[in-house]
């Protein structure tokens, strides 16, 4: 039995080292609340609640003006995935440096990749938070100039310039944009690595990797001439009129600009450093599915928040009326690829151990590796009966998209 306990502890590692591997966007994120999602005290009904920095206006001159520190905080839910699976006792008959050279990977690779398709779809599922668009929905982009458009994008909205961005593709999207680079860069070790790892390479200042688990998005039915439907309108709802009657829905995930370009009307996006108007407008993403009135009204809610002034200002003014809706995430029905690309700080990704159960038969063993966060654990028993030794292997994480702003969705 100690020799089987050893023997499981292996296993559970190799599990470990075969998950690290396929986890690009989970390895690619932030991990900086590691340590606060791991704290059992600070997690209530399986949340732990972030904080977010507060900011500051500050001042020009001598004269003291205080301002109120205002901290904000969002919820990170846990959730579980795993995969149970049996063995052979027969097949379990190995020495441990057996297991650690793979003896068991025929079983554990499939198992655990099942694992990680559920974490990394979990995470591209954030795509309906993010309200920046880029690309043309149901287009294959084929022009890195896309990449650089949206790295722009993430540095006018506070983004660390030159810093850390990740870029999860979908895999069409990934074959059309890595045969463009190469074309114009022949890079041989990134066309290499792009054929045996999924990693394409710098893209438009991306570290780019091709995920599986990118999913399509569906916009809503819509039509009419949506404009705004009162004056100064602030916060995260938006009274809007002018849509087709009845039929009109806008999903969740769809996204939208106020206001005409270059217009005075226009709700531009603020860098969130200087105040100052990025020359774009602002897009925002729908959180609940709206439909339209019997007139062709409708009241969206939406994020983020329109802010026209004050320590947390993200927009140039407040919505005018009978400023103009416009739907950025695709014509009415229409169905797009959401690749996501990001500043680190944006997207969090925190694992934590399972506790070991109290009481049982069965055998206990958990892994962790500092470097990645990740953790995994297992819990083992035998059947008599069937000479089958069944094991569930388990993943606690939680995902947050921590600064929207400084994500961008590449439709495609």
């Amino acid at each position: 039995m100690a020799n089987n306990i050893l023997v499981n502890g292996v296993v559970v590692k190799r599990a470990l080292s075969i998950l690290r591997n396929k986890l690009p966007m989970a390895m690619n994120a932030n991990k900086d609340y590691q340590e606060e999602i791991s704290d059992s005290n600070a997690r209530v009904g399986g949340q732990v609640f972030v904080k977010r920095p507060p900011r500051y206006l500050g001042r020009d001159g001598e004269l003291m003006q205080v301002e109120s520190t205002i901290e904000t905080a969002v919820p990170m839910t846990l959730k579980m995935s795993g995969v149970d699976v049996s063995f052979s006792a027969k097949d379990l008959q190995l020495s441990m440096d057996d297991v650690a050279r793979g003896g068991l990977d025929h079983a554990l690779e499939p198992a655990i990749t099942t694992i990680a398709a559920k974490i990394e779809t979990a995470g591209a599922s954030l795509f309906s938070q993010i309200p920046n668009v880029v690309g043309t929905p149901g287009v294959l982009p084929t022009d890195p100039l896309v990449m650089y458009n949206a790295n722009a994008i993430i540095d006018s909205l506070g983004g660390t310039v030159g810093g850390d961005k990740m870029a999860v593709l979908d895999t069409f999207a990934s074959a059309t944009l890595a045969r463009n680079v190469n074309n114009l860069f022949n890079p041989q070790k990134q066309i290499s690595q792009a054929y045996l790892k999924g990693y394409i390479g710098e893209i438009g200042g991306f570290d780019s990797y091709t995920d599986p688990a990118i999913q399509s998005f569906t916009a809503g039915t819509y039509g009419g001439t949506p404009v705004v439907n009162g004056a100064g309108q602030t916060g995260n709802t938006l009274v809007t009129n002018g849509w087709t009657i009845t039929t009109t829905t806008l999903n969740v995930g769809d996204t939208f600009t106020i206001g005409t370009a270059n217009t005075a009307n226009a709700v531009n996006s603020v860098n969130p450093q200087t105040r100052q108007s990025t020359g774009k407008l602002q897009n925002f993403v729908v959180t609940t599915k709206t439909v339209t009135d019997g007139s062709g009204n409708s009241t969206i809610s939406f994020s983020p928040a329109i802010v026209p002034s004050g320590q947390f200002q993200n927009v140039t003014q407040a919505a005018p009326n009978g400023a103009a809706i416009t739907v950025t995430s695709g014509t009415s029905g229409q169905t797009s690829r959401q690749s996501i690309l990001y500043d680190k700080n944006a997207i969090t990704f925190a694992c934590v151990p399972q506790a070991k159960p109290a009481g049982g038969n069965f055998e206990y063993s958990r892994a962790t590796d500092k470097m990645s966060g990740l953790a995994i654990s297992a819990i083992t028993q035998y059947d008599a009966k069937t000479n089958q030794v069944a094991t569930r292997f388990d993943v606690l994480y939680a995902w947050l998209l921590s600064y929207p702003e400084l994500a961008v969705r590449l439709q495609g």
